[in-house]
C-alpha cells in the first residue's frame, strides 16, 4: 500500500489508470472488484461515504496484464469542498488496499454550462 495525496476539481470527472502486481508479476484480474471510498472521517461508515464507486474488472487485454481504469464522473466529484481520507482496495480471492491518503476538493473556477 502506498499513500498518495490526490486532489480533485469539484465536479469534474476523473480516470485512474491502475495497474496491479504481486511480487512485482503481472496478474490477471479479470473479474476482480475495486473499491474507491472517500469519507470526512475514518469512522464513517461506507453506506455514508462522499464516494463509493465500485468497478467490476472487465475481461479483456488490459485486465489479462493487471490493468483496470477506475472512473470518477463529475456526479461522484460533486461533493463538499474540503479534505476527506479515501483509499482504494480490490478484491479477489483476498482483500488489499492499494492506495490511501487525503483527497482534497478544490472549488471550481468556471460556472457557466453554456
Amino acid at each position: 500500500m502506498i499513500k498518495i495525496p490526490l486532489e480533485l476539481i469539484q465536479g469534474d470527472s476523473k480516470c485512474w489508470k491502475i495497474q496491479i502486481r504481486h511480487n512485482n508479476v503481472v496478474v490477471d484480474i479479470s473479474g476482480w472488484l475495486i473499491f474507491f471510498t472517500a469519507k470526512t472521517d475514518y469512522c464513517v461508515s461506507d453506506e455514508d461515504a462522499s464516494i463509493a464507486v465500485t468497478l467490476t474488472v472487465p475481461d479483456n487485454a488490459d485486465s489479462h496484464n493487471g490493468i483496470a481504469y477506475l472512473h470518477l464522473t463529475s456526479e461522484d466529484t460533486d461533493i463538499d469542498v474540503r479534505t476527506y481520507v479515501y483509499d482504494i482496495k480490490y478484491q479477489s480471492t483476498e482483500r488489499e488496499t492499494i492506495a490511501t491518503g487525503e483527497l482534497n476538493i478544490i472549488p471550481t473556477i468556471t460556472q457557466r454550462t453554456s
